[in-house]
């Protein structure tokens, strides 16, 4: 560890201050650290002859005479950069060895005997042999302030996706109900769209729908038309999805057979929910805010304990980031940040100019030049009605001759004279090509 870095470290004791003389493993960056350094050390040998990760090295070879030669210039990059090893660690000249937790040998991967020792010592019955499997799923970034319901329900659908085989060529039958009296058929296309991603999730090829929504059913079939804008766009939307299956059918059936759906219905409405949760494929899952709780969450998040009165995107993707949604976030974002007194009167006025300013400066005097011609010009008795102007961009001195047209040769001979002659030959001269 550098020693101005050592400092750093430090930390009390009952006695005195201590620091680390070497690089710990307790720090945050410290497997960063270690990582970035192995990989700079082993760089020209790294997925040629062998592989690290932090502290584990694995050397590779076809026969020992190669696999000697590798070691030797393992040890010999070792040795320029002072690294030390374990001998109790270390082992060498083995066909298989345990690396990252896997066996790695000359067929390949395979998987570590000691950790499947559980699953071998699983004691069955004589009459029926099964198969177990374990999955885990780490909470992440929101998903640790969820309620322990929603992450039960999280680390179920985790362990239906790795634990469900293939659906291949079976048919899939999705039933659907809606649970909401108040939204009529927008609730009944929005259960349609989940069961779809669910399904489409778990690579379906063959969906049948059922539903006891006759308006439903009729407008899928195309036998009604979707006269409403909302619903219009759903049914696109269901078509879009219908359209990545294989084979699909959807049925209409009387809402006796339809009494599964219906019982999950009657427990959710009986359940004390004050929150919907969005159940998001691509990333985490987000709560559904009301309209009171949508304008709490800007209040806090706006003039809250941190007090920074975030700009209206800003505040519309902390909100987002924190785990909530609502369909208007991005306008009542926009419309409370306007209505905030202390935004509309202490808040930096941006004065960019609208397109991208090109400084011109000047290294010492007379270096750089800015060349126009001014016409026309009254007309005189030499007939002069041009006139050539040249200026310095340090001393601001200007040049100007009248003349009669305008000519390459005298220009030319305007910029030997009143420039190069005077004030040598210069670093650069700008002009607009006009007339």
């Amino acid at each position: 560890m550098f020693q101005s870095n050592k400092e750093k470290t430090a930390f009390v004791t009952p006695h005195r201050l201590y620091y680390y003389k070497f690089m710990s493993f307790e720090l945050k960056n410290a497997c960063a650290t270690y990582q970035k350094l192995m990989t700079k050390i082993f760089k020209p040998l790294i997925d040629q002859t062998m592989e690290v990760y932090i502290d584990e090295i694995v050397v590779k070879s076809g026969t020992r005479d190669e696999h000697a030669q590798y070691l030797e210039e393992t040890f010999h990059l070792m040795r320029a950069y002072n690294m030390m090893l374990n001998p109790a660690k270390c082992v060498f000249g083995v066909n298989a060895g345990k690396f990252l937790g896997f066996m790695v040998t000359q067929r390949g991967i395979k998987v570590n005997s000691v950790q499947m020792r559980v699953i071998l010592e699983t004691p069955t019955s004589d009459k029926e042999q099964r198969l177990n499997y374990y999955v885990s799923k780490a909470m992440v970034d929101v998903e640790t302030r969820y309620s322990r319901m929603e992450q039960a329900i999280i680390a179920l659908k985790n362990a239906a996706q790795k634990l469900l085989e293939s659906p291949g060529e079976k048919w899939w039958t999705l039933y659907v109900d809606k649970a909401s009296k108040a939204f009529g058929s927008r609730v009944e296309y929005e259960a349609i769209l989940a069961g779809l991603n669910l399904a489409l999730t778990l690579a379906t090829t063959k969906l049948e729908i059922r539903s006891d929504s006759h308006l439903i059913v009729r407008q899928i079939q195309k036998d009604y038309e979707a006269n409403d804008e909302r619903m219009a766009r759903y049914l696109t939307m269901v078509e879009d999805h219908l359209k990545m299956l294989n084979k699909w059918t959807v049925k209409r059936i009387p809402r006796m057979e339809n009494l599964k759906a219906d019982a999950l219905v009657e427990i959710i409405v009986t359940l004390p929910i004050r929150e919907a949760v969005i159940w998001s494929f691509g990333g985490s899952y987000l709560i559904c805010l009301s309209n009171p709780e949508a304008k709490y969450v800007l209040v806090e998040l706006h003039e809250g304990e941190s007090d920074n009165h975030l700009g209206e995107r800003t505040l519309a993707h902390r909100a987002h980031t924190q785990g909530y949604y609502w369909l208007t976030m991005k306008q009542d974002a926009k419309n409370y940040v306007k209505r905030c007194d202390r935004c509309q009167r202490y808040a930096l006025i941006p004065r960019v100019p609208f397109e991208a300013l090109n400084p011109v400066t000047s290294p010492w005097s007379f270096a750089q030049w800015e060349m126009d011609i001014v016409s026309p010009l009254p007309i005189v008795v030499v007939q002069k009605k041009f006139l050539f102007v040249a200026t310095n961009y340090f001393r601001k001195w200007v040049e100007a001759e009248a003349h009669v047209s305008i000519k390459d040769k005298d220009v030319s001979k305007f910029v030997w004279k009143n420039i190069m002659c005077r004030f040598e030959v210069p670093q650069a001269i700008v002009a607009n090509n006009g007339p």
